[in-house]
């Protein structure tokens, strides 16, 4: 779990992970966890600023730029299944995103699903 832990930057997903699978979390989560409330309790900052750091003007709070962020993955791992032949091509690029859209049930639009894959592929 450790290893898988890493790759995650967010502290409450990292305590979601342990006790999802039933272990406890290191002395050093939890205390940085506690001294994210301290702040919380004692600055006029909002919850989401203390536990996930400054809000981003015009991206949306933490848990939509995660949602964003898993529809546009899940998108390209269609696009590679595609392309490797272990799913039959599902048409234009804008078929697939609404299946993506369906799939995850997201509320983004398949032509900002698309935009956004066509914007960030190269990058």
């Amino acid at each position: 779990i450790k290893e898988i832990a890493k790759n995650e930057s967010n502290k409450i997903e990292i305590l979601l992970l342990y006790i999802r699978t039933g272990l406890y979390p290191p002395p050093d989560l939890l205390i940085d966890l506690e001294s994210r409330f301290e702040k919380y309790f004692n600055s006029n900052n909002s919850l989401e600023e203390a536990m996930f750091g400054s809000i981003i003007t015009g991206a949306g709070d933490y848990s939509s730029r995660k949602k964003i962020n898993y529809v546009h993955e899940e998108y390209k791992k269609l696009l590679a299944l595609e392309k490797g032949g272990i799913v039959k091509d599902l048409g234009t690029q804008k078929t697939k995103a609404e299946s993506i859209k369906k799939f995850t049930n997201s509320e983004i639009s398949a032509d900002s699903i698309v935009r956004t894959y066509r914007k960030t592929k190269n990058g």
